[in-house]
């Protein structure tokens, strides 16, 4: 076996090895192989797409939901849930279970929520829900073997369930059984089986039960009992969608009229023909709402008599060619009629005559293929319509006004998404109570006539006249609509009724608008005081024009919350521009304009970085000139790198900074090594007056010593030091008051006698170290130890050890070099002391023999 492979056999053995009994747990929590779930709360943990086989053992005995859906697991145990005694929701869809028993669910006592479908149980033990008798919602749907039979026995004592589910299984009949109460329920669904038949015991067990919703779509349903609902109290909801056989719908009727029904669903079941008599036992029922959607009527030529309580009736969707006078008699409720998706090729005169006295108030008529509206009386029976939808269809005439005779309360008219629509100045004239009106896509060239076609809604609110390619409109077209709040434009040619030399005030009057679209008009030039009258205005759009310069007055007196400028040829927007908006402004748009990221942009570059202004597509707004910063983001130009203001830029800033730094490094260096210049500037000017220091070895200098002391300190240099060196041992010593010329820089001459003397030698004492020359002849010597080992120290009498450590280089060197002390006393010490100087003057390797004492 390979390295790799045996690493991987170890690692998959150390995830998958569980400790003995006796071991210490580990305070974390062991995480499954391959993923791990969520622990959102001690109440919720998502296990959701975890790809788990089981549940994992490690979570919260606290939590209240759990989500283990969407993975595969196949096998619960008695272990599974254990102690998990809070558990309300638990979801165990899209996985792989295939048994249930009721120890899994032994400490779920409080669960109320229970997710089964797309698994594969197909039968439930009749005691499963023994320990879970509060669950109020149960889904056993879409099992992929499917259950045969609806498991009567084990929903006993489920006294609190409300929503049951069985969809898409394999159940042959809806019978129930007996001896089975589910006085709480509301909803259950059958649909998507293989139910043929509904007999009349089938829901015996749910005697006095009150549904809201019954579900028996998609089954072939051949047979209904006439007696088979006779249980229920009440079904607000029957659901037969795309399933029964059209012939079991007289017998269907029959079996509602034994039950409070308020909506019948009967869409896509193959229904050819409207027959008024197969509803005949449904006539005065409660129904309201009647669904005979998707099929395949084609004619509407029998009444709905009897079916006086129906409000709503849609046939979309249908194959709806003709409507005769009489078919809609009977329908004396009804308020929504719905004709969409059918194929009515005109609007006739009295087609809805047979509605009255119905007070149908929404009628649509979208999605057919009507070419006219002939005449007056058209919606004769509408009086009290208020919504008219007749877009999608194939519309192309010169609107009259007589069309929409009789339709004094109409407030929605849809008429867009047609051929070739044109208006004439009483096209709305008895419609004036309308409030909406949709003209877009219509075909509409321009609105040049007068009186305007809209001069009668007064109490119009929105209009919507965009994709009709208008080139123009009659400066008063909307100066009547007093009460407009939303007018969409765009997708026009509009562009020359604004330009350099025109101003048509087309938007005059409209002091109530807010929400105003010119998108795509071709506009090169937006006026001032274009919008001097909508002072209200919230929303303004003038995206994809060709808008190059934006005039600095243009929105002033507007309160502007949202502003679309993007897709233009816009390269500047300062402050003049923006300021009368920047403190209602909400949500801006400038992506796709050439902007020029130049010093002219400064003000809002920089107002984007600080703006609290949702600026949408910000990442994606660029450059485009110049070439440097083409196509580069906006964000990324910083105008502060440039001299806008003919002040310094900030790399000139950052020079100065650097070069300052480095001044003060400089000057730093120059303090902490003065010294050591100022030596070598006397060295070298001593040597420019013709000063030359004698060649050769280490023996060949003028002087074994230059002597380095205080005046105050002269008797001892008289008596001791110059008697023992000079006389007794022949030693040439330099010492300032005998050696110096006289004329001479007192700095030159220390220079000189540092450099032609083999050593220095300082006689440190309490006058020593407050001695100006002294101290600095005393850094001059440490300044030539750079080249030579030179300095000397001899200390003279007791230096309190406070005094020195202010002298911090030299009590440095003390620390690091050796020195030699004058004992107090004449002696053996003294001979000593005499014998070691001597030693180092004759020898300089001899100083490391000195004592390093203070």
């Amino acid at each position: 076996m390979s390295s790799a492979a045996s690493f991987a056999v170890i690692v998959t053995a150390l995830l998958w090895w569980t400790p003995p009994a006796d071991a210490k747990p580990n305070p974390t929590p062991v995480i499954p192989f391959p993923s791990t779930c969520t622990i959102v709360n001690t109440t919720y943990v998502d296990c959701s797409r975890c790809r788990l086989h089981a549940v994992p053992k490690y979570i919260p005995k606290t939590v209240e939901t759990l989500d283990l859906s969407h993975n595969s697991i196949s096998r619960l145990t008695n272990e599974s849930f254990s102690g998990m005694t809070r558990l309300t929701t638990l979801k165990l869809e899209y996985n792989s279970i295939s048994k249930l028993h009721s120890d899994f669910f032994k400490d779920q006592g409080r669960l109320v929520r229970l997710t089964l479908h797309h698994n594969q149980v197909g039968k439930l033990p009749d005691n499963v829900f023994n320990h879970t008798r509060n669950i109020e919602v149960l889904d056993l749907s879409f099992m992929n073997n499917g259950l045969m039979r609806i498991p009567g026995p084990a929903l006993r004592g489920l006294q609190k369930l409300r929503q049951l589910t069985f969809r898409s299984n394999r159940l042959q009949s809806a019978s129930f059984g007996t001896g089975l109460s589910l006085p709480a329920l509301r909803t259950l669904d059958l649909g998507k089986n293989k139910i043929t038949s509904l007999q009349d015991g089938d829901f015996v067990a749910l005697r006095n039960t009150s549904l809201t919703t019954l579900s028996l779509s998609e089954n072939s349903i051949m047979e209904v009992g006439s007696k088979v609902f006779r249980q229920f109290r009440s079904i607000d909801s029957v659901d037969f969608s795309r399933g029964p056989d059209p012939s079991v719908i007289p017998s269907l009727a029959i079996a509602l009229s034994d039950v409070r029904t308020q909506k019948l669903l009967l869409s896509a079941i193959g229904l050819k023909k409207w027959d008024g008599d197969n509803f005949k036992d449904l006539r005065n029922s409660s129904l309201t709402i009647l669904d005979l959607s998707s099929n395949n009527i084609t004619q509407l030529d029998s009444s709905f008599t009897g079916l006086t309580n129906i409000t709503n009736l849609s046939l979309a969707g249908n194959d709806i060619h003709d409507i005769t006078k009489s078919a809609f008699t009977g329908l004396h409720a009804l308020r929504i009629l719905d004709l969409s998706g059918n194929k009515l090729t005109s609007l006739r005169e009295g087609m809805f005559a047979s509605l009255l006295p119905a007070p149908v108030d929404h009628l649509y008529l979208n999605k057919n293929v009507i070419a006219n509206l002939s005449g007056a009386n058209v919606f004769n029976g509408l009086p009290k319509l208020k919504y008219l939808k007749l877009a999608l269809n194939k519309i192309s005439q010169n609107i009259t006004g007589d069309e929409f005779q009789g339709l004094n309360q109409l407030e929605v008219l849809d008429m867009g998404a047609n051929v070739n629509v044109s208006l004439s100045g009483d096209a709305f004239r008895h419609v004036t109570s309308l409030q909406t009106l949709y003209l877009n896509v219509v075909g509409l060239r321009n609105i040049t006539i007068t009186p305007s076609p809209f001069l009668s809604l007064r109490a119009l609110k929105k209009l919507d006249l965009s994709n009709n390619n208008m080139a123009a409109v009659n400066v008063n077209t909307f100066a009547n609509l007093q009460k407009l709040e939303t007018l969409y434009l765009q997708h026009n040619n509009l562009y020359n009724m604004w330009n350099e030399t025109i101003m048509v005030p087309f938007l005059r009057n409209l002091r109530t608008l807010r929400y105003l679209d010119l998108c795509n008009n071709g506009f090169q030039n937006i006026p001032n005081r274009t919008f001097v009258d909508q002072s209200g205005l919230e929303s303004l759009s003038l995206c994809r024009n060709k808008i190059s310069h934006l005039q600095d007055d243009v929105f002033t007196g507007l309160s502007l919350r949202s502003l679309d400028l993007s897709q233009n040829q816009i390269n500047l927007i300062n402050s003049t521009i923006m300021e009368p908006i920047l403190d209602s402004l909400e949500k801006l748009k400038v992506i796709s304009n050439p902007f020029s990221c130049s010093c002219d942009l400064r003000w809002f570059r920089n107002w984007l970085s600080t703006t609290t202004v949702s600026v949408v597509d910000l990442k994606k707004t660029k450059c485009a000139s110049p070439p440097s910063m083409r196509n580069k983001p906006l964000m990324s130009f910083h105008p502060e790198y440039l001299n806008c203001d003919h002040e310094l830029p900030l790399y000139a800033w950052i020079l100065i900074g650097v070069g300052s730094a480095s001044i003060a490094v400089i000057t730093g260096l120059v303090v902490r090594f003065r010294w050591y210049i100022m030596y070598y500037f006397h060295l070298i000017n001593a040597k420019r007056k013709h000063y030359v220091r004698l060649g050769g070895d280490d023996t060949n200098f003028l002087y074994h010593a230059f002597v380095s002391f205080c005046n105050k300190d002269k008797d001892w240099i008289e008596e001791e030091l110059l008697p023992h060196l000079e006389e007794q041992h022949n030693f040439r010593l330099c010492v300032h008051e005998r050696d110096f010329v006289l004329g001479r820089k007192i700095m030159e001459s220390i220079v000189e006698a540092v450099d032609n003397s083999r050593f220095t030698i300082c006689l440190l004492s309490e006058n020593y170290l407050e001695s100006r020359w002294c101290k600095m002849e005393r850094e001059f010597a440490m300044a030539n130890i750079i080249h030579r080992d030179v300095l000397i120290i001899i200390v003279l009498g007791d230096i309190p050890i406070n005094k020195l450590t202010r002298y911090y280089k030299l009590h440095k060197t003390m620390m690091n070099r050796t020195y030699l002390k004058w004992p107090d006393q004449p002696g053996r010490e003294r001979d000593v002391f005499w014998q070691k100087l001597v030693d180092v003057l004759r020898d300089p390797d001899m100083r490391v023999n000195m004592n390093n004492n203070v």
